[in-house]
């Protein structure tokens, strides 16, 4: 059984909806300023372990095999929820994989409350995109980025409201729903179309081949130079070598990766691929990765 702690887990149309239960009179009292609300979404990872072993021939620039991100703890919904007042109405639509997201004030470490909302955007385009894109990322967080979110108020394992996170320095209250029964998933596969860890043969050489090991989220691709998570490590690019002398086998990311044969005039090679993780083992894709900008030398 996959076992994630709970530690580690560690917008026009809201706009429209903002019913404003945090809103305050021009002319009230101003109670003191609180600390901006802090919102973890759910880590990503990948399960090496799960990955069938299995062969082929492959050109340069062909995928090897690809492993799909999953959420460490979301939920999906059994049926639709409608949230309406006065402002219009918002839909979560039956079937959606919401992450779990938990909500904490400032720099505390206690946590707030727990909730499942619809997909940070900002959070993983910023990811490993450099200084200027994680400052220009912070600067529209807040303009760019709520989140709708459904929350168990009363801890009956029921969802009864909803709300927005990221609209503003505070929680915005859209309104109660129709409770709706909701189980907490662990591991739940994303989108393989769009979310997934993949294993590229990059080129042939005569000693070795060049693998291209890519984080794709969200259809789009991270940048990063070298990725850590636990006892897994790999750079974006590395090397299987075969023949006389070389390493016959290379384990990154908990996949265990050998060459079988290789043409380098004919650009493929056939490359073996097997788990080097157990079952349960999981990978975190990292909220931020290591970039390096080489200018004709490294």
């Amino acid at each position: 059984m996959i076992q994630f702690g709970r530690a580690a887990a560690a917008g026009v149309l809201a706009c429209a909806l903002l019913g404003g239960t945090n809103a305050v009179a021009a002319d009230a009292p101003q109670p003191p300023q609180q600390l901006a609300l802090k919102v973890q979404q759910s880590p990503i990872v990948f399960l090496p372990g799960r990955v069938e072993a299995g062969s082929g021939d492959f050109k340069e620039i062909q995928l090897i095999v690809q492993v799909p991100l999953r959420w460490a703890m979301s939920t999906r919904l059994a049926q639709e929820v409608v949230v309406q007042n006065d402002k219009g109405a918002l839909t979560f639509a039956k079937g959606a994989l919401l992450p779990e997201v938990a909500v904490r004030r400032g720099s505390a470490r206690e946590i707030l409350f727990f909730a499942f909302c619809t997909r940070s955007r900002v959070a993983e385009t910023r990811e490993g995109s450099g200084l200027a894109g994680v400052m220009f990322g912070s600067m529209l967080n807040s303009l760019r980025d709520g989140q709708q979110c459904l929350q168990d108020t009363n801890g009956d394992g029921k969802l009864d409201r909803a709300i927005a996170l990221g609209m503003g320095p505070d929680v915005v209250d859209l309104g109660a729903v129709e409770p709706v029964p909701f189980t907490e998933l662990k591991g739940e596969p994303i989108n393989p179309d769009a979310d997934s860890a993949q294993f590229i043969l990059a080129r042939v050489g005569r000693r070795a081949i060049s693998v291209n090991f890519g984080i794709q989220q969200q259809g789009g691709w991270r940048r990063f130079t070298t990725m850590q998570s636990g006892r897994f490590h790999a750079n974006s690019y590395f090397d299987v070598g075969y023949g006389e002398g070389q390493t016959a086998r290379h384990e990154v990311m908990g996949l265990g990766f050998t060459v079988d044969q290789a043409d380098p005039k004919g650009n493929h090679a056939t490359v073996r691929w097997e788990p080097a993780a157990t079952r349960d083992e999981f990978v975190v894709v990292p909220d931020f990765v290591q970039t390096r900008t080489c200018y004709l030398v490294c």
